[in-house]
């Protein structure tokens, strides 16, 4: 035990994208005490745009609540024994779309452990 909560422990596997979230933060502050018309801005602003697309791609803006959602599901099950709980009828399905995380995603519809939703 780290003394870290299951979600912080989680989220520690998504240090890397931690990391550029909060390089992208730097890189505000730093566009806003710059001279938009010199080139370190547009240096600065090439760099946030590159993180940027890599940050969405890889669903950063979401991550934080679909981790939140598998421990809540997970905790479900641990709790009734049923893959499929009642309460919640998003289980097995995919909620970001994306298969930059739904593979990882053991709630998700294309996890090979679970069958897929019915409609």
């Amino acid at each position: 035990m780290t003394g870290r909560t299951i979600f912080a422990e989680c989220m520690s596997v998504f240090a890397e994208l931690h990391a550029i979230e909060q390089e992208m933060e730097s890189l505000t502050r730093s566009m806003s005490e710059l001279d938009h018309e010199g080139s370190e801005y547009s240096d600065v602003a090439d760099r946030y745009q590159k993180l940027e697309h890599e940050f969405v791609a890889r669903d950063g803006y979401t991550l934080e609540a679909q981790v939140g959602q598998v421990l809540t599901v997970s905790a479900s099950i641990e709790m009734t024994g049923s893959v499929r709980p009642k309460n919640f009828p998003a289980a097995g399905r995919c909620a970001s779309r994306s298969p930059n995380f739904c593979c990882r995603n053991p709630t998700c519809c294309c996890s090979t452990s679970l069958p897929p939703p019915r409609s």
